[in-house]
């Protein structure tokens, strides 16, 4: 329940339970926060979404242990608007065994010098830990592409079968002898940097002719340089490497509308709810997200993507008008 919203415990009511009230420790944090944790308890939940969130500390502590990390963005007051309840902020909590943070997005559902309202986004992609790299019958089950390939590194005059499967590489030195006797190499894939295209079009430019090269994410380690045969041939590893790597996302979305029961509240939702559409429908389209930490939100970004509610100025000066009165 948040703090400043209207229906909270008041002493005079106009409803039927005039002159009934509840016991103001029933709305005591010290009893609300261990019942909602009891709540997310039964309903054992892969991913968890909270609106009106102040206490994102207490939840992250609570949680845990259960093998949750989560994020967080807080509302900031439009500069515009005063005495006007805007709730706290959103937090979304995943199962870190499932689950793994790709990227994350704050988008502001209207004009920020009038409206708090926001929306929340983690891109999550899903986990497959135990998936065992050397049970070859997996492997021939999810084969995406195969086909003979160089690598400078390992032997740069011997042609090895390179075989993508899931979220793992393989070289064999004969073709299609799926043997572990006779594999040369296995590299997981997600200790490479992603190989990233923005869209179908930029696959054959980053791929750069007959070559395509992994970058390790430790240092340490290097890079592999694989040579193709054939410029499609290349075009076409590097479309299947970029998506595996990335795998299985899912985008989640948690969003906050403004707050009341009017005619003009409703109307001002609404647009809201297109601002949120267009939001989701560009987001998708985006192959990757720059920001990937775990906790709350960096200040720095708070108003880094903000997506106009359909209005005009003459919508914004009504919301001021509304704010007033």
């Amino acid at each position: 329940m948040p703090k400043g919203a209207d229906f909270r415990n008041k002493l005079i009511r106009t409803d039927e339970l005039k002159g009934y009230r509840t016991r103001p420790n029933y709305f005591s944090w010290g009893r609300r926060g261990p019942l909602i944790i009891e709540e997310m308890k039964r309903a054992h939940a892969d991913i968890i979404c909270i609106q009106g969130c102040d206490q994102f500390e207490f939840f992250y502590e609570k949680l845990s242990p259960r093998g949750f990390v989560g994020i967080y963005e807080r509302s900031t007051p439009p500069s515009h608007t005063k005495n006007v309840y805007f709730g706290d902020g959103l937090a979304i909590f995943w199962r870190t065994d499932k689950f793994e943070l790709s990227g994350r997005q704050r988008v502001a559902l209207g004009d920020a010098r009038f409206v708090a309202d926001i929306a929340l986004l983690a891109r999550l992609k899903l986990r497959s830990p135990f998936v065992d790299a050397h049970d070859m019958t997996h492997m021939q089950r999810h084969i995406a592409y195969e086909s003979f390939v160089k690598c400078k590194q390992y032997d740069s005059e011997q042609a090895f079968w390179a075989v993508l499967s899931t979220k793992y590489l393989y070289l064999f030195k004969d073709k299609q002898t799926y043997d572990v006797q006779r594999m040369v190499q296995c590299l997981d894939l997600d200790t490479f940097a992603v190989l990233h295209a923005e869209d179908e079009t930029h696959f054959e430019a980053l791929s750069g002719g007959l070559e395509f090269t992994l970058h390790a994410k430790d240092a340490g380690k290097g890079t592999l340089q694989f040579v193709c045969d054939e410029v499609h041939v290349n075009v076409r590893w590097t479309r299947e490497i970029t998506r595996a790597q990335i795998g299985t996302q899912l985008d989640v979305w948690n969003a906050h509308f403004i707050h009341g029961h009017c005619a003009k509240h409703e109307v001002r939702r609404v647009k809201q709810a297109y601002a949120l559409y267009e939001a989701v429908a560009q987001c998708s389209a985006r192959m990757r997200l720059e920001r990937k930490n775990i906790g709350n939100g960096d200040p720095r970004y708070q108003h880094a993507v903000a997506y106009a509610n359909g209005g005009d100025e003459k919508d914004n000066e009504q919301a001021e008008m509304d704010s007033e009165t």
